[in-house]
């Protein structure tokens, strides 16, 4: 029996094959990019309006434990029993679902941090949101429901997200300023806020 011998060659890619292969690769990564992004920034908007619905959460009970009074956005509150200047947020942290009863400058307070904020990194203390001053006014605070006046619970902005501050004094937001007679918007809505809907 003769037996014949094949020379097996093996065949490689060329040059032009590769390149077409890597330009089809940096097609797909290119088309992929922006989806992971959205992504990214859709669970980023979820988590921050679900700290702001706990947030929300927590001023309603709050009010619930203090005869209907919340407290100030900042400063003292005799309804609470608080002599000492502090923030709304402080005051709240009883009543949060994470478990602080009391506000340590040094902590990082998972729900005050929104993820979409490049200018808190989470492991601060800073703070995320704010709260609207023209409701719960300094050193007073606000009594539910008349808070609310004839607007109504659904067209009244509690908090909204914005870049993180420290100090219990900018934790604040009020919707207009008075500059002589004309009424100026102090700050934007950057990327969402929270009504009692």
């Amino acid at each position: 029996m003769i037996r014949t011998l094949h020379s097996q060659s093996s065949h490689g890619f060329t040059m032009i094959q590769l390149l077409v292969v890597l330009v089809m690769l940096a097609v797909v990564i290119g088309l992929l990019l922006p989806a992971v992004q959205k992504v990214r920034e859709s669970a980023a908007r979820t988590q921050s309006a679900n700290n702001l619905h706990q947030l929300g959460i927590s001023c309603n009970t709050t009010a619930e434990q203090h005869q209907g009074n919340v407290p100030p956005a900042y400063g003292t509150w005799a309804a609470g029993g608080y002599k000492t200047n502090d923030s709304f947020f402080s005051r709240i942290l009883p009543y949060l679902e994470c478990g602080k009863s009391a506000y340590d400058p040094n902590m990082a307070i998972k729900m005050y941090y929104a993820p979409l904020d490049n200018s808190n990194d989470g492991a601060s203390s800073k703070c995320s949101y704010a709260i609207n001053s023209s409701l719960f006014v300094p050193d007073v605070g606000a009594l539910y429901p008349s808070v609310f006046n004839k607007k109504g619970t659904t067209n009244q902005i509690l908090f909204f997200e914005r870049y993180a501050h420290t100090g219990y004094a900018t934790h604040t937001w009020s919707s207009v300023a008075t500059s002589g007679s004309t009424q100026v918007a102090t700050v934007g809505l950057p990327h969402g806020w929270w009504t009692l809907s």
